[in-house]
């Protein structure tokens, strides 16, 4: 009996512990945290967050989500996205992706994994197992009245060192594809300032040409978050 007891005593004690190393997953927006309405899950080494969750935080629209019990399928944007429980594949715009793990309905919520996330929004999603933190990293370029709708990669850039190298790939990548940086104009470094927070502070350009102009790069944890361009956004 005595045995018995210790036996369980040390099985509480292990189970105890294992679920005191339970963290909550956080998920933070380009470094600002936010609220989701459902808990986001680990399981078998994959996180999954709510897909309606993960829509309302990295959209600002409202996209629709037409739900199909017969098959547990999910069409987003009218069959923009198709994603089913159980399956790797998600559809995007009509063609099939893998993703590592299958979606799957936890808590009656379809519940996509983290890289199934990266295929939707196109933008990197790290995690950290030690601090329990999904990071979101969505870097936006705006004009000086409105946002543009390009996309911006993920780009480090080192402040204190002043390496800008991949930033300016980017910026000129950018720029020329959306026909504001023409053949003959010049895309110059003018300054990098360090902020007061580590890793934090702005990078700014010069265009010279036939739209001349500055645009201004806010860095924080020594990654791009936005790209403000002064020129205004043209309607026709």
């Amino acid at each position: 009996m005595k045995k018995f007891i210790l036996g369980l005593t040390a099985v509480l004690l292990l189970t105890s512990t294992a679920f005191g190393q339970e963290k909550d997953i956080v998920f933070y927006k380009n470094f600002e945290k936010v609220e989701t309405t459902a808990p986001l899950v680990e399981k078998n080494d994959t996180v999954y967050i709510g897909l309606r969750d993960f829509l309302s935080i990295t959209r600002s629209d409202d996209a629709p989500i037409d739900w199909l019990e017969s098959t547990k399928s999910a069409s987003v944007d009218k069959g923009g996205y198709y994603i089913t429980a159980g399956s790797c594949v998600i559809k995007v715009s009509g063609k099939d992706s893998l993703a590592e793990a299958p979606a799957e309905i936890i808590d009656d919520r379809l519940m996509i994994p983290v890289d199934m996330a990266e295929l939707m929004s196109r933008s990197t999603i790290d995690y950290d197992s030690e601090s329990g933190s999904l990071d979101y990293i969505a870097p936006e370029y705006v004009y000086a009245n409105g946002e543009s709708g390009y996309r911006v990669n993920r780009i480090k850039v080192d402040l204190k060192n002043k390496k800008t190298y991949e930033l300016d790939l980017e910026l000129k990548d950018l720029l020329k594809r959306s026909g504001t940086l023409k053949d003959t104009d010049t895309l110059s470094l003018v300054s990098v300032e360090v902020g007061s927070e580590e890793g934090s502070g702005t990078v700014i350009y010069r265009v010279d040409g036939e739209i001349s102009r500055n645009l201004t790069v806010y860095v924080k944890n020594n990654t791009v978050l936005k790209i403000a361009d002064e020129l205004p956004i043209i309607t026709r």
